[in-house]
C-alpha cells in the first residue's frame, strides 16, 4: 500500500496529524520487519504471512454500554473533544516490533478510547463489541485516573477473515483496571496485543477466554512501574480440530513491593495445539518483588498437543518467585470412580472437565465470564 492511501484514509476520516504519522512510521517500517511465521516445539506454527492488506479496509465502530460517568466512544469522535489527552497517550507504550503490530498500527480501521474520571469506582462494567468483518485492525486505550475502579468485558466474535487488536491500559496511582476478553471468533486468524503501564498501589487484572479461531495468538504484557503496583494475568482456553494458540503472558517489575500473578489453564481435544508462554522479570531496583506463575492443561486426546513454557529472570535476591507448569490427561481412576456410580462415560468426562476449570473459573470476579466459561466447556464437551 501507497503512502498516498493512507494519507487518503486519514484525510477523509478527519483525523489528527500524530495519527498520520504513527500509520506512515509503521508503513515504512514493514519492509524492514521479519517474517510473521512463529514456529515452536510439536509442530505448533502461527502462520499469518497470508494476511494481505490491498486495500484500507473500511472504518468500522465499538459498541459499547458504559456508566454515564465514564467517557466511552470510538476513536474518530473522540478527536475534537479528547484531542490533547490522545495526542500525548495515542499508542504511546506500543513498540511496534513485528510485522503485525505494523500492520495493525498502519491499517487501524476501528478505535476506542475509555477515560475513567479520578475516584470514579463502579461495580457495572463497561461492555464493549466491535462490529466488523472481514479484515480488521482495532485499538482500545483505556485511561483510569488515579483512585478509579473499572471492569471492561470486550466480546469478540462476529465474522471476520482476519482479526488483530491492539489495547493499552494506563492505570493512574491508586486505580484499578481489571480487563475481560471473551474470544470465540470463527474459523479465522487472529492476534492480540495487550499491555499495562501500571503506577504506583495500582492494579491491572487480565482475564482472558479463548475458544475460537484457527490460528489465535495472544500477548499481554504488564509493566509494574510504581511502587506498591499489581498485575495479574488469568487465561483459560478450549481447543478442538485443527486450533493452534500461541499465548505469552510477561509482567516486568520496574519497582519496589511489586507483585505478579499469572495463571493459565486449558483444555484440548482432537488434534488442537497450544504453547502457553510465561515471563517473569524482576529488575535489580524491584526489592521486596514477588512473581508467580502456574499452567495446567489439560489432554482430551492422544494428538492434541501442549507445551507450557514458564520463564524467570531475576536481578535481585530480594524477592519471592515461583512457576509451575503440568500437562496431563483425564485421570483414569476417577473415570472409573465415576462410571462405577452409574454415570456414563461421555457425562462423566463432561464432569471432569468441568471440575478442572472450575479452579480456574472460582479466581474470577466477573459473573459474565464464570458463565461464559461454563458454556464454553458444554459446548466442546458435547460430542466428547
Amino acid at each position: 500500500m501507497e503512502h498516498s492511501s493512507l494519507s487518503e484514509f486519514s484525510k477523509r476520516n478527519r483525523e489528527p496529524g500524530f495519527v498520520l504519522e504513527k500509520r506512515l512510521a509503521a508503513l515504512d517500517s514493514l519492509s524492514a520487519m521479519p517474517s510473521s511465521v512463529f514456529r515452536h516445539g510439536l509442530n505448533i506454527v502461527t502462520d499469518f504471512e497470508s494476511v494481505d492488506v490491498a486495500d484500507m479496509p473500511p472504518l468500522a465502530g465499538f459498541t459499547v454500554d458504559a456508566h454515564s460517568r465514564v467517557f466511552a466512544a470510538n476513536l474518530h469522535s473522540s478527536f475534537s473533544s479528547k484531542g490533547r489527552l490522545l495526542e500525548s497517550m495515542f499508542l504511546a507504550n506500543i513498540p511496534v516490533g513485528n510485522r503485525l503490530l505494523a500492520m495493525n498500527v498502519a491499517f487501524l480501521n476501528s478505535g476506542l478510547l475509555i477515560h475513567v474520571p479520578k475516584g470514579f469506582v463502579s461495580d457495572e462494567p463497561v461492555r464493549v463489541r466491535l462490529e466488523g468483518a472481514g479484515v480488521d485492525f482495532s485499538y482500545i486505550l483505556v485511561l483510569a485516573e488515579e483512585g478509579s475502579r473499572v471492569t471492561i468485558v470486550e466480546d469478540i466474535s462476529g465474522s471476520a477473515e482476519f482479526r488483530s487488536g491492539i489495547v493499552e491500559v494506563v492505570a493512574r496511582p491508586y486505580s484499578s483496571v481489571r480487563f475481560c476478553s471473551v474470544q470465540r471468533l470463527p474459523l479465522c486468524n487472529s492476534y492480540f496485543f495487550r499491555k499495562a503501564v501500571v503506577g504506583e498501589s495500582a492494579n491491572v487484572e487480565w482475564l482472558e477466554v479463548a475458544a475460537g479461531g484457527s490460528v489465535s495468538k495472544s500477548e499481554v504484557y504488564s509493566e509494574l512501574n510504581g511502587v506498591g503496583s499489581t498485575a495479574s494475568v488469568f487465561t483459560a482456553f478450549f481447543g478442538r480440530g485443527k486450533m493452534q494458540f500461541d499465548f505469552l503472558s510477561k509482567c516486568v517489575h520496574n519497582a519496589r513491593n511489586t507483585e505478579s500473578l499469572m495463571v493459565a489453564s486449558g483444555a484440548l481435544k482432537d488434534s488442537s495445539r497450544a504453547i502457553q508462554q510465561g515471563f517473569a522479570k524482576i529488575s535489580a531496583c524491584a526489592y521486596n518483588a514477588c512473581a508467580r506463575q502456574k499452567s495446567k492443561i489439560l489432554l482430551l486426546s492422544g494428538d492434541a498437543k501442549a507445551t507450557p513454557i514458564p520463564r524467570l529472570d531475576i536481578d535481585n535476591n530480594d524477592v519471592i518467585a515461583s512457576h509451575e507448569a503440568s500437562v496431563g490427561q483425564i485421570d483414569d481412576e476417577k473415570l472409573f470412580y465415576m462410571m462405577a456410580r452409574g454415570i456414563s462415560e461421555k457425562s462423566a468426562k463432561r464432569l471432569f472437565v468441568e471440575g478442572f476449570f472450575e479452579q480456574y473459573a472460582e479466581m474470577i470476579k466477573v459473573p459474565e465470564l464464570r458463565q461464559g466459561i461454563n458454556a464454553i466447556v458444554g459446548e466442546s464437551m458435547e460430542d466428547a
